[in-house]
């Protein structure tokens, strides 16, 4: 049985001349190390989990290994409440946004991707209590097929889309989920 005391017990680590991954450290006796991580603050990419500092949430850019990057502020939350005839959803505020479609009409905007950078929305779209609200997407937005989904209309009705664009100017666009339960 190997023993690993007075260090951190990482990802990989060699024991006793052997490299090891923690699902393969069950025959070493770790009682007399320091596994005690330091605290870490997480960010999600779009592609994956990152370390980052509190101040990095509001412009968070982490590169890849294909020379992109992902930017704005992962992860991060908006309710827009009930919207009128009107609305924008940035990657400058939060990547996924709830609005609760109020007007029989909304015209959406889409803001904040940069030229080169992977920029992901995601909309949670809800009907209100009337419901048959219908969304006027930017021309900018590419459509499987060409064709806009057709949005879930009955009252209370929740639907999930994303948008992504790696030119700043463009977006893709899927429906993820039509009458979620939300």
């Amino acid at each position: 049985m190997d023993v690993v005391k007075g260090g951190r017990l990482t990802a990989s680590q060699s024991v006793s001349g052997h490299d090891h991954l923690l699902g393969d450290l069950a025959d070493v006796d770790v009682s007399g190390a320091d596994l005690v991580p330091d605290p870490v603050l997480l960010g999600y990419t779009g592609l994956a989990w990152v370390p980052v500092s509190a101040t990095d949430l509001g412009s968070l850019s982490v590169g890849s290994s294909g020379g992109g990057s992902t930017s704005g502020p992962t992860g991060l939350y908006r309710d827009h409440g009930a919207v009128g005839t009107a609305e924008t959803a940035s990657l400058d505020d939060a990547s996924v946004h709830r609005m609760l479609l109020s007007s029989s009409s909304v015209t959406l905007d889409l803001t904040g991707a940069v030229d080169g950078e992977y920029c992901e929305l995601k909309l949670i779209l809800v009907q209100d209590g009337t419901g048959s609200r219908l969304v006027s997407w930017p021309g900018t937005v590419r459509w499987p097929a060409g064709v806009p989904p057709t949005l879930s209309t009955g009252a209370g009705q929740t639907d999930v889309v994303q948008l992504f664009s790696v030119d700043g100017a463009s977006w893709f666009g899927f429906l993820l989920g039509s009458d979620m339960a939300y």
